[in-house]
């Protein structure tokens, strides 16, 4: 967040964004299916929205070209 954004208005500004934990996604380099947890992988992006990835090489890959995977 930059000096000039506001945080999200209430509940999620104060409480945090929903507990995804047990939930399973789909890792959006590789498309594995991934079951969250507290040692998942994730980039958090602007306001607190996390994308999870099933490992550090599908990390390295988003931060290397972000735009290919959120086009």
């Amino acid at each position: 967040m930059s000096p000039f954004e506001k945080p999200l208005p209430m509940p999620d500004g104060m409480r945090g964004l929903p507990d995804f934990r047990g939930r399973t996604f789909q890792c959006p380099r590789s498309g594995e299916n991934i079951t969250v947890d507290m040692k998942t992988p994730r980039v958090v992006h602007r306001h607190g929205q996390s994308l999870y990835f099933c490992c550090f090489g599908c990390v390295t890959a988003f931060w290397t070209d972000p735009t290919s995977l959120l086009a």
